[in-house]
């Protein structure tokens, strides 16, 4: 049974309305003041703006000074000596976002830890008085790949130490619970390092099969008489080739990149996140599949028409690639769009009446 509490509204002092009014402030929770069904509720006293920051203030440690100290060890001793302890490894990365197209992304990805981080902060969980030496875990860790991976010339174990010693630091100065809380955005991190080359080399080739399969099996929808074998799609007496640079490995770390990010702005339950990373990988296997079908068709229909837009040395296969990746981009984004909408008009908050 809900009450109809307009009354009661009304009788209540200016005051009280006023400061109810007010966005932030802290309501205790009304308290029954008499036994079973027929017990009464009285609303505890609303807290002004000072009391509630003095009630945050107890939940939550900052001490400035210790903060700023923390700030002048971090700028001018702990960030100097990550840069010339992995001068090379950091070098290798900054080289590989400028040359490879697929890791181009990497210079963003600091800024938008940053940023991640920044619009947290109202959560921000306060930090511990001392060091937290559990921190020094990760730490020694970071050494131990950092060392192994020189000895096996392993560059990709030596640049992935590099954000176990970031984490480890945090953990280290600021503590579990910051640590806990930063956790989320500083996992973004991952991103700016590029995959191991075996690894690679693995996911592109499965990759390979399963865009010229996939795209095969749209062509074929559309009543297109293709046939694939391996990475080569048939269409008619055209023989296109799914190379490795079309196997969608693009397409699929963008896409966990943008998933994470999205996580991290949207603020969800962890449960309705794992919904939104559970669509990344079909969705970049379709964009690509999409991709394929399109610059399949364009060599097919369109050539005359691309030879005008193509370049001294470049093919028509080579244009056409081009237009369908730009198209492919413009789907790919509108396309996760429409996914997250739908997941927050599914998942929608409510408010629950009480009695």
């Amino acid at each position: 049974m809900i009450e109809d509490k307009s009354n009661q509204n009304e009788n209540q002092p200016p005051s009280s309305k006023k400061k109810g009014g007010e966005r932030g402030t802290f309501a205790k929770a009304d308290l029954p003041t008499g036994g079973g069904a027929t017990g009464q509720h009285r609303a505890a006293p609303l807290l002004t703006e000072k009391e509630e920051w003095k009630k945050i203030g107890e939940a939550t440690y900052i001490d400035p000074a210790f903060e700023r100290v923390r700030l002048i060890v971090l700028a001018i001793l702990l960030v100097p000596l990550m840069g010339i302890a992995y001068f090379q490894s950091i070098h290798d990365i900054v080289r590989v976002w400028y040359r490879v197209q697929d890791y181009s992304h990497g210079f963003l990805i600091v800024p938008l830890v940053i940023y991640f981080l920044w619009i947290r902060f109202d959560t921000y969980p306060g930090t511990q008085k001392s060091l937290c030496w559990f921190g020094l875990i990760p730490i020694m860790f970071s050494f131990v790949a950092r060392y192994f991976g020189s000895l096996q010339y392993m560059e990709a174990v030596e640049q992935w130490s590099i954000f176990l010693w970031i984490i480890g630091i945090v953990w280290l100065l600021y503590g579990s619970r910051v640590f806990l809380w930063a956790l989320p955005s500083m996992s973004f991190l991952l991103f700016m390092f590029p995959l191991p080359y075996r690894l690679n080399v693995n996911m592109r080739q499965e990759l390979q099969q399963i865009a010229a399969q996939f795209a095969a099996f749209l062509l074929q929808t559309i009543g297109q008489p293709a046939i694939n074998f391996k990475t080569t799609i048939r269409l008619g007496l055209l023989e296109i080739g799914v190379e490795a640079a079309c196997s969608g490995i693009r397409f699929l770390v963008s896409f966990f990149a943008i998933a994470i990010g999205t996580i991290l702005l949207l603020r969800r339950p962890w449960w309705q996140n794992l919904f939104i990373l559970a669509g990344v990988v079909p969705i970049a296997l379709f964009i690509n599949a999409i991709r394929i079908v399109m610059t399949s068709l364009f060599i097919k229909y369109c050539s005359a028409t691309l030879e005008g837009f193509s370049k001294e040395g470049q093919s028509v296969g080579v244009v056409a690639d081009k237009f369908a990746g730009y198209i492919a981009i413009g789907m790919a984004f509108a396309l996760f769009a429409l996914f997250v909408f739908y997941l927050t008009r599914v998942f929608r908050k409510v408010n629950l009446l009480q009695n």
